[in-house]
């Protein structure tokens, strides 16, 4: 029984170990929180394998339609096979930020 137990325990460290992910806050600006959103993301297959390579702040501020920056994020999943690393930019576009800035 207590090797049994023993085994179990490793195996679901293991797994752990080989999954997991997490998401982060990485820069904040003084520029008034937008709603625009904006992903550009880093995707590998056995870390090897590139499917996308572009994880920018300007690709992922691009991809919104954000022209002034508010907050940068990062996140990242890791599994034995497949693993992203994400910046995601919140902002807003010019016109929006002109409209916040003349109240």
């Amino acid at each position: 029984f207590r090797s049994v137990l023993m085994f179990n325990v490793l195996k679901h460290a293991i797994i752990l170990m080989i999954i997991a992910s997490c998401s982060s806050a990485i820069h904040t600006t003084d520029n008034p929180v937008g709603k625009r959103k904006g992903e550009a993301c880093r995707k590998n297959i056995l870390f090897l394998i590139p499917l996308s390579l572009d994880a920018s702040i300007a690709t992922a501020a691009n991809n919104g339609g954000i022209d002034y920056i508010s907050t940068v994020d990062r996140k990242i999943f890791y599994s034995g096979i497949f693993n992203y690393n994400c910046t995601v930019v919140s902002g807003t576009s010019k016109v929006e930020y002109n409209i916040f800035k003349n109240k």
